[in-house]
């Protein structure tokens, strides 16, 4: 999140700063931040830091350069300002300032009223600072208390947060992770897969918002195009591509027959003059 926020906020000192729809983008974000492009990218679309989630931080989709994908870019939300400039101050004080500076005020006053010294004509002054004493000491007291209170809450909503942003991948198991970077590392393939040898145009499906009955279909049929000019190419499927017939519901006319019979099978044949004959009444030839 600072990587993202510096890069933004002074984009002329980062180099690479302006191949995206902003000038925080994953490959400058790796390099700013010190942690790997698999990371960013988790970070970017699973970690639930984006407006899905916690709403930190807004995800720009990929430029299109050409025929190739620019980097995916991030900015962050009013909330996640807020939130980054909550860590800051964490770091820099562990207290809060109005609050410390009231204890401070109380402290010095109680420490004058102790150094009093009281003679035997000053009773009643003395009972009096004595009750004064305890007022101050008990608002120290509560002053504290809610100081403490508070500072416990805040760093229990900032370790939260920051479980989330410790680690390679956040705050996943090992399992997980490995899930992760296996699937990350596989992408480049699948994408040659889809795009090389099944003709489907991957970049079109994640320029959609939402994947529609018809981009379904029209996804579906590329695909079988591709398997029957493959089959077409060894020359084991003719012009009329069975799959084609069996894809569509449709069964071809031989095996449609064949399943059907011939419609000779057990009946009864008749001779030339009309007559039936079954097997029984032929014999087989004299032997002698």
């Amino acid at each position: 999140m600072r990587a993202i926020r510096d890069i933004n906020s002074a984009p002329a000192k980062y180099s690479g700063s302006d191949r995206a729809e902003m000038p925080a983008n994953k490959p400058l974000i790796a390099k700013v931040s010190g942690v790997s492009k698999d990371s960013v990218e988790y970070r970017l679309s699973q970690s639930g830091l984006g407006e899905d989630g916690m709403g930190l931080i807004t995800v720009h989709p990929p430029s299109v350069e050409g025929r190739k994908f620019g980097p995916k870019s991030a900015e962050l939300t009013d909330k996640g300002i807020r939130v980054l400039s909550a860590l800051d101050e964490r770091e820099e004080s562990s207290t809060e300032t109005i609050d410390q500076e009231e204890i401070k005020q109380l402290r010095a006053r109680l420490d004058a009223i102790e150094s009093t010294e009281f003679g035997e004509e000053d009773e009643v002054s003395a009972g009096k600072v004595v009750g004064q004493l305890e007022q101050v000491q008990t608002r120290i007291d509560e002053l504290e208390s809610m100081v403490e209170g508070n500072i416990q809450r805040f760093n229990e909503q900032l370790d939260e947060l920051e479980a989330r942003l410790d680690g390679e991948w956040g705050a996943v198991d090992t399992e997980t992770a490995e899930d992760i970077g296996r699937t990350l590392n596989l992408s480049p393939v699948l994408f040659m897969l889809w795009s090389e040898v099944f003709g489907v145009d991957v970049r079109e499906l994640v320029l959609q918002e939402t994947i529609t009955d018809e981009l379904k279909a029209e996804t579906q049929e590329d695909v079988l195009t591709a398997i029957e000019r493959g089959l077409n190419g060894t020359g084991e499927v003719g012009g009329g591509s069975e799959i084609s017939d069996v894809s569509r519901g449709s069964i071809p006319q031989q095996e449609e027959s064949a399943a059907q019979g011939d419609g000779s099978d057990g009946q009864a044949e008749l001779d030339e003059t009309g007559s039936e004959t079954t097997n029984a009444d032929i014999s087989p030839p004299d032997s002698t």
